[in-house]
């Protein structure tokens, strides 16, 4: 969710980072949104927190006010079903951005994912790295990197 005013994202980065935390966990949505509530913060912050964290749409936030009232939430398990359609994109995103970030560190990722920079033809090795050089502002620490010139430089595939 691309916030127009960063100074409040800002501000509200630890309520973030505490709702990242707590979802990842397993925690209900339901139980982390009335505690956030129950600090005194007031809607729109709620849907800057969750958006942040979760990256769902503004859409997709406002219809928990269906469940929402003065107290925090009225209907917690209609609240938590919602909040599992929503938001697993999110946490789907973030495992993938965390395998790519391994993949990058390691080079091979083939317990989690399966990913192994063997795999790849000469032709994909060449054009992905070619995209590594350009995307990062150097290649130290990334194993990915080593790999594929090694691969490339050997010959192999």
């Amino acid at each position: 969710m691309a916030n127009q005013y960063p100074e409040i994202r800002d501000r509200l980065l630890p309520q973030i980072e505490r709702v990242r935390a707590h979802l990842a966990r397993g925690e209900r949505a339901s139980a982390v949104a009335t505690s956030l509530q129950a600090e005194g913060l007031g809607n729109i912050e709620l849907l800057i927190i969750f958006g942040e964290a979760t990256g769902a749409s503004l859409g997709d936030l406002k219809a928990f006010g269906q469940w929402w009232g003065d107290h925090g939430v009225t209907d917690a398990d209609a609240f938590d079903r919602w909040a599992e359609e929503v938001f697993p994109r999110a946490s789907s995103r973030e495992s993938s951005d965390r395998a790519l970030t391994y993949v990058l560190l390691h080079g091979d990722d083939e317990l989690e994912t399966g990913w192994r920079c063997s795999e790849l033809t000469r032709e994909q090795a060449q054009r992905l790295l070619q995209f590594l050089d350009t995307e990062l502002a150097g290649s130290v620490g990334y194993d990915l990197v080593d790999q594929l010139r090694r691969r490339l430089r050997d010959g192999a595939g």
